[in-house]
């Protein structure tokens, strides 16, 4: 079964999200249905694109509605060997850092959670440039960040998403997908690629994705995501996790060695094009709903 880690910081950013798109609609006197399902929880929806399964993630939701209920049963909390983790990378910021640095520790520290949790990453704020690591960090530690994001290798797909889910009838239709085979069949062709990179693997992932889109017609539709595929090898251990400031390097290189032993790459699934266009849905069907009514 296929986990996807969910961070701190990009929980974060999605509930910003959410909130400020929330703001603006209220200001302009327009509420969101009460059906309407946030981003920030939206996105264990989302996530089926990249035929994640569980979710390991230290965000929790206490409440009886169906989309939580839906999420409960899919969340675990995550392993954490360092719980100062966190606290170690942010002190790596320099002072008067802009939000770029955030960006960019959050998603080191993301990498290095997802080896622990054998998960891939779950990211919608994006993954920073070259630049701007080299523009917002010392060299010593811009050197074996950008280590890791140059050996990124990145797929981008047209694959299914959820167009939306709004009530129990639409969570329901979901528990069929994902409980049918044609759903197995996608999940396991997006396993496949924690091993391998081929040109067989993304085929086989677009093959099933082609056939997961024809069984969920009416609740799915195609969007774009970006799998950028990490292969944890000998270079990226010791030029990279094994050369973070600190006592980051052993924690970071020893289970960067682990996964070099089980042969395993991360894989960070880049949900922005959904989320992109989820908002933009909401929007419009909050002020078409208005517009049906004749209030401005």
């Amino acid at each position: 079964m296929k986990s996807g880690y969910l961070g701190m910081f990009e929980g974060v950013y999605l509930a910003g999200r959410s909130h400020g798109h929330q703001q603006i609609l209220k200001e302009r006197g327009i509420t969101l249905p009460e059906s309407s399902i946030p981003l920030d929880k939206m996105i264990y929806v989302a996530a089926f694109q990249g035929g994640i399964e569980r979710f390991v993630t230290p965000l929790r939701s206490k409440s009886d509605q169906p989309i939580d209920q839906f999420i409960a049963k899919r969340i675990s909390t995550p392993k954490q060997q360092d719980s100062e983790l966190i606290s170690k990378l942010m002190a790596l910021r320099p002072e008067g850092a802009n939000n770029s640095s955030w960006v960019v520790l959050s998603l080191v520290h993301d990498l290095i959670a997802a080896m622990e949790n054998n998960a891939s990453v779950i990211n919608i704020s994006g993954v920073p440039s070259i630049g701007e690591v080299k523009k917002c960090f010392a060299p010593e530690i811009a050197l074996p960040i950008c280590n890791i994001l140059s050996a990124l290798k990145a797929n981008d797909e047209l694959l299914p998403a959820p167009s939306q889910v709004a009530s129990r009838d639409g969570i329901d239709r979901f528990k069929e997908l994902l409980a049918s085979d044609v759903f197995s069949h996608y999940a396991s062709a997006h396993r496949e690629i924690d091993f391998t990179t081929n040109t067989t693997a993304i085929a086989e992932i677009r093959s099933r994705g082609a056939e997961l889109l024809k069984a969920g017609n009416g609740v799915l539709l195609g969007r774009r995501v970006s799998m950028n595929v990490l292969s944890v090898v000998p270079k990226i251990v010791d030029a990279a996790f094994g050369k973070l400031p600190g006592t980051l390097a052993q924690m970071a290189g020893d289970l960067a060695t682990k996964y070099f032993e089980d042969k395993k790459n991360i894989v960070i699934y880049q949900f922005d094009d959904w989320a992109n266009e989820y908002t933009r849905a909401s929007i419009l069907h909050a002020t078409q709903s208005v517009s049906d009514r004749g209030e401005s």
